[in-house]
């Protein structure tokens, strides 16, 4: 697991099949926001660097995801691109992470 980029990590196997058929729905920060009592829905939110974030109604029983709705979809129309993050050491000796976005085309 890297420092500086939020990962989920898989404790329960009973789920773990699950979570690798979200990681599928595309890069960036997955988050489950939500569970039905029952446990056969799952609100799930995507929040790419280089696109609108997304949310979905996932289905373990049927390992299928529905698209719900774009947070911003005003962006779709936009080239947007990926941010790198770095981690730099403070003066007082501890660790910050910062990130950084770049122009297309532009080398780090």
């Amino acid at each position: 697991v890297d420092y500086d980029t939020p990962q989920i990590v898989v404790l329960e196997d009973s789920v773990r099949a699950d979570f690798e058929e979200l990681k599928k729905l595309g890069d960036g920060r997955l988050d489950v926001v939500s569970r039905s009592h029952d446990e056969d829905k799952w609100m799930v939110s995507l929040m790419p660097d280089d696109a609108s974030p997304k949310f979905f109604l996932y289905t373990p029983s049927t390992k299928t995801a529905q698209l719900l709705f774009l947070a911003r979809p005003e962006l779709e129309q936009y080239t947007l691109v990926k941010m790198s993050s770095h981690v730099i050491d403070t003066s007082d000796g501890e660790k910050l992470v910062a990130f950084r976005t770049l122009p297309t085309g532009v080398d780090p």
